[in-house]
């Protein structure tokens, strides 16, 4: 059984790093949303995002990135508390 749901979810992260940028931009409009179940869901995406890229592209693709979502997002402290929880990103 968990080696079924283990390839499931990497079937799962290899169809999202097939279209990292739309990922991005599906991130990107949800975080502009404001409201608390859109930040769970821009929590949720961006830790398969991390999955996805550690598996078939590199961490350090994924942090670039990040960067530049937090650019744009970072003063969204509910957010950032999201994401600093599941330690995607750290708070300042």
């Amino acid at each position: 059984a968990d080696a079924k749901r283990q390839a499931k979810r990497e079937s799962y992260l290899r169809t999202v790093a097939s279209d990292f940028d739309r990922w991005w931009r599906d991130a990107d409009k949800r975080a502009e949303r404001g409201i608390a179940s859109a930040y769970d869901e821009v929590r949720r995406a961006l830790a398969d995002l991390s999955e996805a890229y550690t598996l078939c592209a590199s961490r350090s693709d994924f942090d670039k990135k990040l960067e530049q979502f937090m650019a744009r997002h970072g003063k969204r402290t509910a957010l950032v508390r999201r994401l600093a929880g599941v330690g995607l990103w750290k708070k300042a």
